[in-house]
């Protein structure tokens, strides 16, 4: 059974099949529910955050400072809650965006998902995993593009440059073709699949 848009790690986008090397919402949200809830137990996060603050902070205040009086020890407290709970917000916010990519209508996509060539969906397994699907694609493409530089290194542009310049571009691309097929070999092999 070919892979499609039903495996857990891919979807169609702007009507190409995307994989990624972990689960994929669907649009409905319900696969991979901490997906949009980010850090699993984000609360527990936060609130870990806000007692890490208070306790700096009055550890700060009553050793560094020589504050005493309890009313404003607890002041401090508050304060110091108040402000690690919202570094921890900020810093989760930042660590999940780096983790994720936006793709096209809001739809937001793990980091890592890239498109699946629908010859290689046609040949995976069904379970295969969501990492294989990724390693495979991204030789299948690396070989594509290696092959498209190549056929395009003496192309129109290259008039007017001196022939040490192109024969140098050439040479590049010739021996990023040779690495790429290489790459693609055994992922060939293993599914029974000519070059892409």
């Amino acid at each position: 059974m070919p892979v499609d848009s039903r495996h857990p790690c891919c979807t169609v986008l702007d009507g190409a099949l995307w994989v990624a090397p972990v689960p994929v919402p669907d649009a409905a949200g319900s696969r991979s529910r901490d997906v949009r809830a980010g850090v699993r137990g984000g609360g527990r996060v936060v609130a870990a955050g806000g007692v890490v603050g208070a306790c700096l902070l009055v550890l700060t205040a009553v050793r560094g400072w020589g504050v005493d009086e309890v009313a404003a020890v607890a002041v401090v407290a508050l304060v110091g809650a108040v402000v690690g709970a919202a570094t921890t917000v900020g810093v989760v916010r930042v660590v999940e965006s780096d983790q994720r990519d936006v793709v096209g209508d809001g739809v937001t996509l793990p980091a890592g998902a890239v498109p699946l060539p629908r010859s290689l969906a046609r040949a995976a397994p069904d379970d295969a995993t969501g990492e294989e699907l990724v390693l495979w694609a991204t030789r299948a493409l690396r070989l594509r593009r290696a092959r498209e530089a190549l056929l395009s290194g003496a192309g129109p542009e290259a008039r007017g440059e001196p022939g040490a310049s192109v024969q140098a571009r050439l040479g590049r691309a010739e021996e990023e073709h040779r690495a790429a097929r290489r790459d693609w070999g055994p992922v060939g092999e293993l599914l029974g699949l000519p070059d892409p």
